[in-house]
């Protein structure tokens, strides 16, 4: 099973839980951060809505 490894958001009030949270100001500055950690951490990004991304890891079902 993947595992997400972190969340990216523009609405603080709309996330909680399990993996490390991240709160960018604007739109643009949010998929910013989410591809760079995308990248960074050799996962995928995926956007759910307009204001949140989340990263997970697709090797950790192996």
């Amino acid at each position: 099973m993947a595992k997400i490894v972190a969340v990216f958001t523009s609405e603080r009030q709309e996330v909680a839980g399990g993996a490390p949270i991240f709160i960018a100001d604007d739109p643009a500055e949010l998929q910013r951060l989410a591809n760079l950690a995308e990248k960074i951490l050799d996962c995928n990004a995926h956007q759910l809505t307009e204001g949140l991304y989340i990263i997970v890891d697709h090797r950790a079902s192996e």
